[in-house]
């Protein structure tokens, strides 16, 4: 049998296992600007008062620069309650230094139903921002 039989078939399986290896894109992310931060760092994650941290959790955090250097998160917040939930989620975005930018960061009410995932965008101001602090709270 000759090399040249084989080839495709070699070809193939490289391609194959290369479409295996590859990280999954989402649309909104570009795949080499994104970056998926630790969900159990208490830094970038806070459940204030109640709901406590069982109930409502973070399934995922992403980030990336936009083309203007601003900073954009992307958070996933499940309810693991038997009930709906009223928050108040609010990113807290910081400088290079740790301090935070800016006057009180708005929030944003979610109505989260019971079992659900919900998936929220935040986007500093300006472009000074190298950190963030997702920070959950009932809201009022």
């Amino acid at each position: 049998m000759n090399a040249r039989c084989c080839l495709p078939g070699v070809l193939l399986a490289v391609l194959f296992a290369a479409g295996c290896t590859s990280p999954p894109s989402l649309p909104f992310l570009h795949r080499h600007s994104a970056k998926v931060a630790t969900i159990d760092n208490p830094a970038r994650f806070i459940v204030l008062g109640k709901p406590t941290p069982p109930a409502v959790s973070c399934t995922g955090l992403q980030e990336r620069m936009l083309p203007d250097g601003r900073l954009e998160v992307v958070v996933n917040l499940r309810n693991g309650e038997a009930r709906p939930l009223d928050l108040l989620v609010t990113c807290v975005f910081k400088d290079d230094h740790g301090t935070e930018l800016g006057g009180p960061a708005p929030g944003e009410k979610l109505a989260l139903p019971e079992g659900a995932t919900r998936v929220l965008k935040f986007a500093a101001a300006s472009d000074q921002a190298r950190d963030y602090t997702i920070r959950v709270s009932p809201a009022r």
